[in-house]
């Protein structure tokens, strides 16, 4: 009986350790950066030419192809793609009139209504990101210019995030097949993404009646109990959590020499 009593006094515990975890927002996307810092969306004539997630990229990408017009006024319709990361679209200490690159750029060249840099950027965006973002959108507009910014220290990055999953429709992933940086790449990803749906709960259980009764069960727990609800942003602050930890343990800090990775630089 008395280690009963000790089960439930742990799980109480527990349970108000991960209440007082639970209290603070997180986005793991903006822990790392000083809360001076802003994001910037572009837009030029009320139309948007910047985007920083895969969602919003696609639906840039859409409303592009929607201008099928080789003349914008007086001026030749001109795209460029420019790829980056979050320094192509966040601004530190923002104060009014402050702009990113892309839109600098735009208010310079002699014809900015029909010139669209495209400023296409995601958080820590690797290298394979940027392979098949570049392919996305030039199987979709007729880019003429790509800038390509390369950042050092997210050649240490792997892979394609989930929000890839429901965007790469089923011509993208031939597209990608077609040579062998692209096969690799969607290879290792759809091996990860297999029978799943990162945006849906319970996908793995797709065709079968216990999705819907789990579907209907995790969003009448949600509605009851926060914790329950907000357990993928717990696990997310877990894990950078353990990656602070982690870095104080090893004494790493922004400063620290990183080895080289030399598969991450051939081909």
């Amino acid at each position: 009986m008395r280690s009963h009593w000790k089960i439930l006094a742990a799980v109480a515990i527990a349970l108000v350790a991960l209440i007082l975890y639970d209290t603070n927002e997180f986005n793991p996307e903006t822990f790392a950066l000083d809360p001076t810092v802003s994001l910037s969306t572009e837009t030029w004539n009320g139309v948007q030419f910047t985007a920083s997630d895969v969602a919003d990229i696609a639906q840039l990408i859409s409303r592009q192809q929607s201008e099928a017009t080789d003349v914008v006024g007086s001026c030749p319709r001109f795209l460029i793609l420019w790829l980056g990361n979050s320094q192509l679209h966040y601004v530190n200490q923002f104060q009014k009139g402050d702009h990113v690159a892309p839109f600098w750029l735009r208010q310079a060249i002699e014809c900015p209504s029909g010139t669209v840099p495209l400023g296409i950027s995601l958080p820590n965006a690797n290298l394979q990101e940027h392979y098949v973002l570049a392919d996305y959108v030039l199987n979709r507009l007729p880019i003429k210019v790509l800038i390509l910014e390369l950042c050092f220290d997210d050649m240490r990055e792997d892979g394609l995030r989930d929000e890839f999953a429901p965007v790469l429709q089923q011509g993208d992933r031939e597209s990608l097949e077609g040579n062998p940086v692209g096969l690799s790449i969607i290879q290792h990803a759809q091996a990860v993404w297999q029978n799943t749906n990162p945006s849906q709960e319970n996908a793995g259980l797709e065709g079968f009646v216990q999705k819907s009764v789990e579907d209907r069960l995790d969003t009448a727990v949600s509605t009851i109990w926060p914790l329950w609800r907000d357990r993928e942003s717990l696990r997310s602050k877990a894990l950078i959590d353990l990656y602070y930890l982690r870095n104080d343990l090893l004494g790493i800090k922004p400063t620290t020499i990183r080895k080289m990775i030399p598969a991450r630089y051939a081909g």
